[in-house]
Parts: structure tokens; C-alpha cells; sequence
């Protein structure tokens, strides 16, 4: 959409859009990765739709703060033609790091809890037995 937009628009007017061609790639990879979420939502969700499966809070959460690091830095590079340095971007690694850390530290907590779910029940079976 916003490259056939942004090709009619320079048909039409003559002039470029108000927006950087990098911001129009950012754009994409930001639809791209929508368009994805949407056809496979599973992506998204702690277990199977079958199984009980609801969206993860924490995984889209990921989602978006990786998106956003990626899409800044695709703008940032398409426009300057290199990618910008990283040495100086140390808050970025921090809040990327934080936010994966975060996910795997969620994701072991409901695997205990689902652990003890069980054994809680298998031992309320036996006793009824």
C-alpha cells in the first residue's frame, strides 16, 4: 500500500513524499510483520489454540519493542546508507535484552506453574482411587 502509494503520489504531484524513502521501508516492515501476526496468529499465543492457547502479553510485547529497534534502525540506514553505530546506542541493547529476558523469565514461571497444576491433580486423582 505505502509503495503503490507513494508511487502514485510522485506520478501524480511530481514531487517526493513528505517522508523519507526510509521511513517508507520502515513502513513496510511494519505491515509486513502485522500481515504476518494476523495470517498466523499461533505466533503470538503461549500454547496451541487447541490447547487452550490465548495471546501472550509478553510476546507481543517483544514484538514490539524489536519492531520498533529494527524499524528505526532500517530508516536510519536506508537513509544514510549505512547503518548507524551501535557503540553509542547502549540503552537499545539494554531495552532489547530486557524485554527478551523478560519473555524467557515468564515462560519458565508458567511451565512451573503448569508443572505443579499437574502434579496437583495427579495426586487429588490417586487419592480418589
Amino acid at each position: 500500500m505505502i509503495i503503490l502509494g507513494t508511487a502514485g503520489w510522485w506520478a501524480l504531484t511530481k514531487t517526493p513524499p513528505g517522508y523519507s524513502s526510509g521511513s517508507a521501508a520502515a513502513a513496510v516492515l511494519f505491515l509486513v510483520v502485522v500481515a504476518l501476526v494476523l495470517a498466523r496468529p499461533t505466533l503470538i499465543m503461549d500454547d496451541a489454540p487447541g490447547e487452550g492457547g490465548e495471546p501472550s502479553t509478553m510476546r507481543i510485547l517483544s514484538l514490539a519493542i524489536v519492531l520498533t529497534f529494527c524499524a528505526i534502525m532500517l530508516r536510519n540506514g536506508w537513509n544514510g546508507g549505512e547503518l548507524p553505530s551501535l557503540e553509542q546506542q547502549g540503552n537499545w541493547v539494554w531495552l532489547v535484552t530486557a524485554a527478551l529476558g523478560g519473555k524467557a523469565l515468564q515462560k519458565y514461571a508458567e511451565v512451573q506453574q503448569k508443572k505443579e497444576e499437574i502434579k496437583a491433580k495427579a495426586q487429588k486423582e490417586s487419592n480418589h482411587v
